[in-house]
């Protein structure tokens, strides 16, 4: 027991001293370089992703140009005049034939309609003799302003048969009628500007259902504009396509620039 106390109460020597003091000095070092790693090294921020402005749209620094689009009906006033309204109709598309437009079955950008009213007159044995009216009118389609009307009435010549005497009439009121739907449709092709405006929208923008409409309802109310109609609002090209049928002369600064600067609520711009 007195040698085991002698070596507890042996006095500390200098070396003794030093290994207490190593061990806590070893940790206080490591604690201070895992701080400073932390405190002063780089860390590399996330990579920017380019986001497009909200709501951007771009248009075409000049619109495609297109041919006014004639859309032909003929209608039988009663059952009677039947097969007279179908002769017009096939003798006009064949008749109206001009650089300024174009016939087309449907979605024309104008309508040219004709009424017909047919009966007989005179008939001898198996020879007829019918008579009839047309009525003619011209209209922007969807739209109410009327472009031009007239009324035409035919007696046609004697022919072998009811119905051959029905489609001769047919024939007779169709070459009355083609000369001045010739010139009212020319002279609307002289006068109208016809065109495709196509506008390309930002994602966030297309996105948005009403934008197309706003669009639509933004150049029907432009003054000048008769006709406006959506063609087609694509999601996979972000493209809307709207046809416009217009008069220059009413719109001297040009329907891009004024539809541009007079809408900024739809973030339109010029390429």
């Amino acid at each position: 027991m007195k040698s085991m106390c002698n070596v507890m109460a042996q006095p500390e020597t200098g070396n003794s001293r030093g290994r207490r003091f190593v061990f806590p000095c070893v940790v206080l070092c490591a604690l201070a370089l895992l701080t400073g790693c932390r405190t002063t090294g780089i860390v590399k921020p996330p990579p920017v992703v380019p986001v497009e402005p909200e709501s951007s749209a771009t248009v075409p620094a000049e619109l495609a140009k297109a041919l006014l689009s004639v859309e032909l009906t003929a209608q039988p006033q009663d059952t009677s005049s039947t097969i007279t309204a179908s002769e017009v109709l096939n003798n006009l598309r064949s008749a109206l034939v001009e650089d300024r437009f174009v016939v087309a079955d449907q979605d024309g950008d104008v309508t040219l309609s004709v009424e017909v009213r047919a009966e007989e007159f005179d008939r001898t044995g198996n020879y007829f003799v019918f008579e009839g009216v047309a009525d003619v009118q011209v209209r922007p389609v969807g739209q109410g302003a009327l472009l031009g009307d007239r009324s035409f009435s035919v007696r046609a010549p004697r022919k072998l048969g009811r119905e051959a005497a029905q489609r001769e009439l047919g024939a007779e009121l169709s070459r009355q009628i083609a000369p001045w739907a010739q010139e009212t449709l020319a002279g609307l092709g002289a006068f109208f500007g016809v065109a495709d405006l196509v506008v390309t929208v930002g994602r966030t923008t297309f996105n948005q259902p009403a934008y197309a409409n706003r669009l639509l309802a933004a150049v029907r109310g432009m003054d000048g504009v008769r006709i406006a109609q959506l063609v087609q609002s694509s999601r996979q090209d972000r493209q809307i396509t709207v046809r416009i049928v217009y008069e220059p002369l009413r719109i001297p600064d040009g329907l891009l620039f004024t539809l541009v600067s007079k809408h900024p609520e739809l973030k339109l711009r010029l390429p």
